[in-house]
C-alpha cells in the first residue's frame, strides 16, 4: 500500500513526517459489529476505496478516527482535554505514525513505541491532541505509534461462547495494530525487532494483557507500564457479569423480543443490536449494571477468562507463570494516583465535591470534609470485590484511617489509589516477572505540572505524567508562562529516560532496577522504586527510592489472594515487614476515638 504523507513537520529543528489515520483492520460496521478484527489486505471495499483513496495512494492526511464512546462535555480543561475532538465512527480500526527523517546510524532500524490509551476501556482515543508524538519523536529519534480500539460495549459486550460475540473484541483491536505494525514497520524506516508497548490506566492493563496472550507475544520486545494492571480491580470482569450486562443492554435497545413478545434466539439478537444506534448503545450502557460489577461506573469492559485473547483465566495463566517471556518492563505510578477520583466516588456527601465554576482555590472544593470514620468503613464496601469477611474489612480499614502522620484527606487519596491502581499493579509486577529473565524498573512520579488546573491538594494526578512525556512542554510553550525553560528541561530529562528504555531497555546507568537478572538468575529489590522528583534536571541527580510494594499494599493483596478469581502466587520474592499490623492487632483500635478523628 502507498500512502501520501500529510506533510512534513519541522520542529525541534528536526524533520517529522507524519502518518495519519492508517487502516489496520477491516471497518467493523454493519453485521461487521461485535465480531473479532478482520485484517487488512489489498481487496478493499469499494466504498472503502472511494472514502479513502486517491489515484489508488491512500490519504494518511486525518487523525485516525476515533470509535463511538459516551462523551460527557464537562468544560473544564482538566476533564475536557481528555475528549475527542476528531471524526467518531465505527470505522475507527486506525493508527497515527510520527516518524523521523532518516538519519544514518539509525536509518532503516529505528526503535518503535507503540503507545495504547487509557480510558476506563469505555472512552479515549489515540488520536487525542494529548498524545501528540511529534515531539517525542523528535527528540529522541523514535518512531511514535498510537492505536484506536473500540472501546464500551462495541468492544466488550459478551453474548456467550454459544455466540459469535465471545468478547473481548477491543483486546483483539490492539493485537491485529500490533501484528500489523509488525510486518509493516520496516516500510518506515523501523525494526520490528525492537517494539515497545506503553499504556496509560486501562491501555496500562491492555499492556499487561498482551503479556497474556500467546498471540500477543512476538510483536513486542518491552513494556512501559503507567498505572494500571489487568488484573486491577476495575479492569475485567467475569464471563457472567459481562454476559449479564450485555443481554440487559439488548433489552434495553429492544432487542431480546419478537413482536408477539416471544423470547428472541441470540442470533437475532445479535442482528438487531448490529443495526442499533451506536450512540444510543453507548448512552445506555449506564443503565446495565450486575451486582457484581466493579466499582467504576463503566459497565463493559475485557472478560478474565475467554477463548479468543487469553484462551484460560488470566489469573490462572498468571500464577502459572503462563505469560511471555524475556522482556523488558518499566512500571510505574503517580505520588497522587487517587486523588483524581476522590470528587467523583465521595462528592459533597462526603465533604469532598469539586465544582469548577468557583475555582480551584475555592475553600469548598479543598476535599476537608471528610472523616476517619468514613474511611474506615468504606472497607465494608471496598473489601466485598475481594469477598473479605468482616475482620479482615476492619483489619484494612484500621490499616489506612489510624495513621496519625497522615490527614483524612491525604489518607483517602492512599486507600483509592492502592486500591485500584498501586497494590494490584506491583504485584502483578512481582508476580509476572518471576518469568521473565530480563531486567524491570519501577517508578513514581512526584512533579506536579505548574499548568495543573485541578486544586493544588490533589498533587501529582492519574495521568498527568503523560504530559511530560509526550512533550507538552515543547509542543504548547505558551501555555506555560513564566515556567517554560525549566517545564521543557523537565520534560527532555523524562523523554530521554523512556528513550533509553525504549532503544535499549535499560533507563541509565545509574538507575537501580528492582529485579536484575544474570544468568538466569533473578534477584528483586522491593526498595527501589525510583522517585522522579523536580530534582531529576540536575546534572548529577541524586536518585532517592521508595518501595515498589507498600506494607499496606501487602495485607490488601494478601486479602485478596485468598478468594477466587484472585489465586494465591505459588512463590514470593519478599519479605515484608508486619509489625504496623501486628501493633495494631496487638493494641486493638478504639472505635470512639476512630469516630472523633
Amino acid at each position: 500500500m502507498i500512502y501520501i504523507l500529510l506533510k512534513p513537520l519541522y520542529t525541534l529543528n528536526k524533520n517529522i513526517t507524519e502518518f495519519l489515520g492508517i487502516p489496520y483492520a477491516v471497518p467493523q460496521t454493519s453485521v461487521g459489529r461485535f465480531m473479532p478484527p478482520f485484517p487488512i489486505n489489498s481487496s478493499f471495499p469499494e466504498d472503502f476505496k472511494n472514502s479513502h483513496f486517491e489515484n489508488g495512494s491512500y490519504q494518511a492526511t486525518t487523525p485516525a478516527n476515533t470509535c463511538p464512546q459516551y462523551i460527557y462535555k464537562t468544560n473544564f480543561s482538566g476533564n475536557d482535554f481528555l475528549l475527542p475532538t476528531n471524526n467518531i465512527t465505527e470505522d475507527c480500526l486506525q493508527l497515527n505514525m510520527w516518524v523521523p527523517d532518516k538519519i544514518s546510524r539509525f536509518s532503516s532500524n529505528m526503535s518503535v513505541l507503540v503507545f495504547i490509551h487509557g480510558g476506563s476501556f469505555a472512552t479515549g482515543s489515540g488520536s487525542l491532541d494529548a498524545y501528540n508524538a511529534s515531539i517525542l519523536a523528535a527528540n529522541q529519534s523514535l518512531i511514535v505509534i498510537t492505536i484506536n480500539y473500540r472501546v464500551g460495549p462495541l468492544g466488550f459486550a459478551y453474548f456467550g461462547e454459544d455466540t459469535e460475540v465471545k468478547g473481548n473484541m477491543g483486546l483483539l483491536d490492539q493485537q491485529m495494530a500490533l501484528k500489523w505494525i509488525y510486518e509493516n514497520i520496516h516500510y518506515f524506516n523501523g525494526t520490528n525487532r525492537e517494539i515497545t508497548l506503553m499504556g496509560h490506566s486501562a491501555g496500562a492493563a491492555s499492556v499487561t494483557a498482551h503479556l497474556l496472550s500467546n498471540n500477543s507475544h512476538q510483536y513486542f520486545k518491552r513494556i512501559i507500564v503507567n498505572s494500571g494492571s489487568i488484573t486491577n480491580v476495575w479492569a475485567t470482569v467475569p464471563p457472567e457479569v459481562a454476559k449479564n450486562n450485555t443481554m440487559w443492554l439488548a433489552s434495553i435497545m429492544n432487542c431480546t423480543e419478537n413482536e408477539n413478545s416471544s423470547i428472541k434466539n441470540k442470533t437475532d439478537i445479535i442482528a438487531c443490536m448490529q443495526k442499533a444506534n451506536e450512540t444510543l448503545l453507548n448512552d445506555n450502557q449506564f443503565t446495565t449494571r450486575d451486582e457484581k460489577q466493579p466499582p467504576l461506573p463503566y459497565t463493559y469492559l475485557p472478560i478474565s477468562n475467554d477463548t479468543v485473547f487469553f484462551n484460560g483465566s488470566l489469573f490462572q495463566k498468571l500464577y502459572n507463570g503462563e505469560v511471555k517471556k524475556n522482556y523488558n518492563a518499566l512500571y510505574g505510578r503517580v505520588s497522587e494516583e487517587g486523588s483524581y477520583f476522590l470528587p467523583f466516588l465521595l462528592g459533597e456527601d462526603y465533604g469532598c465535591g469539586f465544582n469548577h465554576t468557583l475555582g480551584a482555590n475555592h475553600s469548598s472544593n479543598q476535599c476537608t470534609g471528610i472523616k476517619n470514620i468514613v474511611l474506615f468503613f468504606s472497607w465494608f464496601k471496598l473489601g466485598k470485590f475481594f469477598n473479605a469477611d468482616f475482620w479482615k474489612n476492619s483489619l484494612l480499614g484500621a490499616l489506612y484511617s489510624m495513621d496519625p502522620k497522615q490527614d483524612t484527606r491525604d489518607k483517602a487519596i492512599k486507600i483509592f489509589g492502592d486500591f485500584m491502581f498501586n497494590c494490584d499493579t506491583a504485584e502483578f509486577a512481582e508476580i509476572c516477572d518471576i518469568n521473565c529473565t530480563r531486567s524491570s524498573y519501577y517508578y513514581e512520579f512526584r512533579k506536579r505540572s505548574t499548568i495543573n488546573p485541578w486544586p493544588q491538594w490533589m498533587g501529582v494526578m492519574h495521568g498527568y505524567e503523560l504530559e511530560y512525556i509526550f512533550g507538552m512542554p515543547f509542543r504548547m510553550p505558551g501555555n506555560y508562562s513564566t515556567s517554560v525553560d525549566y517545564e521543557q528541561k523537565y520534560s527532555s530529562k523524562i523523554m530521554m529516560y523512556f528513550a533509553n528504555f525504549v532503544k535499549a531497555g535499560i533507563m541509565n546507568t545509574n538507575w537501580t532496577p528492582f529485579k536484575t537478572c544474570s544468568q538466569d538468575k533473578c534477584t528483586f529489590n522491593n526498595e527501589k522504586c525510583l522517585i522522579f522528583s523536580e530534582g531529576i534536571t540536575d546534572d548529577n541527580p541524586s536518585l532517592n527510592y521508595t518501595k515498589v510494594i507498600s506494607d499496606n499494599c501487602y495485607q490488601m493483596n494478601r486479602i485478596a489472594n485468598e478468594n477466587p478469581p484472585r489465586l494465591k502466587p505459588k512463590q514470593r520474592l519478599y519479605n515484608y515487614d508486619e509489625s504496623q499490623v501486628k501493633q495494631i492487632l496487638d493494641d486493638g483500635f478504639d472505635l470512639g476515638n476512630l469516630m472523633a478523628w
